[in-house]
């Protein structure tokens, strides 16, 4: 999966009481509650000579820079977020090159009770192949099931229509059944205006405020970095983030189904998604949660199963 996002659709009943009862989109097994971010990597942390040369560390190529920007993370993310790399090889990998330092000594944190859930094996491809005749069963039951409890939508925008043709024939292959959803394209005249009166963006908010804060956060950034990154990650982000909440507002107000699939019009579904889907939402949902990024790259925070954080 490319970019998908998971979520229960709201009800008047207590999302935990209902999940729970279903026994369908959650297991009670599961802790449930208020779960913590990594500490900040400050003195107390590093130690006084890790953190001043952590600082003074030079910046990666291309990196964005600010005041105070903590380069022995950096280093240790950019191994682990584009490396295919657990956090702990990561950092490794970045104590080996000087740009941080050994585990050893001191642990960078991007994720609690990492021994839960960032190992290699979880991240195998394969489904139980011992018995395919019960495999094969399973995976009925999840086309059924998604069929019955998972509402579709693909953010794609009009002009797009070769990439619609794409993800909707790949749909169609796995029997899924899937609502388009136009998407926003904030950089045509007037389309940042309409899509604050539909509500999809804060009325007060404008793009230039948000670029002038940006040059200010980089000031310490090459000209040409800072301008990359806000060319990147500006309008068509805030685009993509409009599309992504039309698509929610829909499932909340049009769906009779409990859940909503939301796929990126460039996602590509392998075949036994269905089966990995529901055995995710069955074995290891917590029965509070909202909302599942099915995005696997970079996990961060506190693992709470093998494969959710």
């Amino acid at each position: 999966v490319v970019t998908a996002t998971f979520a229960g659709v709201p009800t008047r009943l207590g999302r935990e009481s209902r999940l729970a009862a279903s026994g369908s989109f959650c297991n009670v097994s599961v802790p449930t509650g208020r779960w913590q971010s990594p500490r900040a990597f400050g003195s107390e942390e590093l130690g006084e000579d890790w953190m001043t040369a952590c600082k003074a560390l030079k910046p990666i190529d291309g990196g964005l820079d600010w005041p105070g920007r903590n380069w022995c993370w950096v280093a240790t993310k950019h191994r682990a977020c584009y490396g295919q790399h657990s956090w702990l090889e990561a950092q490794e990998l970045a104590a080996a090159d000087g740009k941080a330092p050994k585990p050893q000594e001191v642990i960078l944190p991007a994720l609690l009770r990492s021994q839960l859930c960032d190992r290699r094996e979880l991240g195998s491809d394969s489904v139980d192949s011992a018995s395919p005749s019960k495999v094969k069963a399973e995976k009925e039951e999840a086309d059924e099931w998604l069929r019955r409890n998972v509402a579709v939508y693909v953010v794609n925008l009009p002009s797009a229509g070769q990439r619609w043709r794409r993800i909707s024939d790949r749909l169609q292959e796995l029997g899924i059944s899937a609502t388009r959803v136009p998407g926003v394209d904030v950089s045509e005249p007037g389309a940042l205006e309409r899509a604050q009166k539909d509500g999809l963006l804060p009325g007060s908010w404008k793009f230039r405020t948000m670029e002038q804060s940006l040059y200010r956060l980089l000031v310490n950034s090459s000209a040409k970095t800072a301008t990359r990154f806000i060319n990147d990650y500006g309008l068509g982000t805030v685009g993509c983030a409009a599309a992504h909440l039309r698509a929610m507002r829909a499932a909340a107000r049009e769906s009779e189904r409990p859940l909503a699939l939301i796929l990126e019009d460039d996602t590509w579904l392998v075949d036994d998604f269905a089966l990995k889907l529901r055995r995710l939402v069955l074995r290891e949902a917590p029965c509070d949660w909202e909302v599942i990024s099915l995005r696997s790259q970079c996990p961060y925070g506190e693992c709470i199963s093998e494969h959710l954080t």
